[in-house]
């Protein structure tokens, strides 16, 4: 018996030694924060990744029925089409949206808190601005699709959204949901302060907001307050002196591609109409594509939008996000 308990001192040591060099180790892969290049890749989460078109579009007028013969067997197509509410948090939902949203709105915070705990400075800039355009942004997005539009005469009565400007250290937190006015002052605050530090040096400047795209936004935004110098302002900055070299060439290019080119085309990250791109999971070609979708652009529709509008092109640019 005494001969095995000289080896018990030994073992404990042996032991808790073992427990400090598990306990000193990340629990997990994280990575530290702790330069403008990660900062960049925190940031590549900041978009929305979640698709408002399905949910949307069938609520618009540019939505029709096309009638008996066709099926309706996404459900979501016939439910926002007829206004109902639908609790579903599937992909293309207005549940799912709002949970990408605030996914993106929580790493742009993440990343301005990390700028603010490495010091800051003029080579966080550019991270800066990005990050503050996009929780201005996925803000914008939210409190016009869930919120009553803005309105001067209301917006101070009118429930908003909760606008997030930290990470979020809790495991359930309570927010104020504030007004329509207030929302819109912190976008405005955020859009102003970040659309300077935006810069354009990026491997796909399509997927990211540089200065086009920035002021693109900013003038989306303003054309929601009425502040109308502003909302020519940022136009003319975000379309220069050739506004023809960005529009869609529906009447030209586009009728001359096939389906599947066209499609390319239409989301490419060349296309000088593209301002700004953000990829996401979405089933919405499957239903439109397919007939399956009822509720949607029917050929008489497109004809009346597309082929005899006097204006040609109905959009100046497109700002897909």
């Amino acid at each position: 018996m005494k001969k095995y308990l000289k080896f018990i001192p030994l073992l404990l040591v042996t032991a808790i030694f073992s427990c400090d060099d598990v306990l000193s180790e990340v629990p997990d892969n994280r990575t530290e924060i702790d330069s403008p290049e990660k900062i960049s890749e925190l940031l590549v989460a900041a978009y929305p990744q979640g698709g408002y078109v399905p949910f949307l579009e069938p609520m618009s007028d540019n939505a029709d029925d096309k009638g008996p013969g066709a099926t309706s067997d996404v459900r979501i197509n016939e439910e926002m089409y007829f206004w109902r509410d639908l609790n579903d948090d599937d992909d293309d939902t207005p549940t799912n949206y709002w949970n990408e949203a605030y996914e993106a709105i929580s790493h742009a915070n993440q990343a301005l808190a990390s700028i603010e705990e490495l010091g800051g400075g003029d080579e966080f800039d550019k991270q800066k601005g990005e990050a503050l355009l996009c929780r201005a942004y996925a803000h914008f997005m939210l409190v016009n699709i869930f919120c009553k539009a803005y309105n001067p005469s209301t917006a101070n009565t009118d429930l908003g959204i909760p606008y997030v400007t930290e990470p979020e250290t809790v495991l359930i937190k309570e927010y104020s949901r504030g007004t329509v006015a207030q929302v819109y002052e912190q976008i405005a605050k955020d859009l102003e302060m970040g659309l300077p530090l935006v810069e354009d040096e990026y491997d796909v400047p399509a997927f990211h907001f540089t200065k086009k795209a920035a002021n693109a936004f900013a003038s989306r935004f303003y054309l929601h307050t009425g502040e109308w110098q502003k909302v020519i302002l940022h136009s003319t900055e975000a379309l220069g002196t050739s506004t023809a070299d960005v529009l869609r060439d529906i009447n030209g290019l586009y009728d001359a591609l096939p389906g599947a080119a066209l499609q390319l085309q239409y989301s490419s990250s060349n296309d000088p109409a593209n301002l700004l791109l953000s990829a996401g999971s979405s089933v919405y070609a499957r239903g439109f594509f397919s007939g399956l979708a009822r509720y949607q652009l029917s050929q008489s529709l497109r004809e009346d939008l597309f082929r005899n509008n006097p204006l040609g092109e109905p959009c100046l640019f497109n700002f897909h996000i």
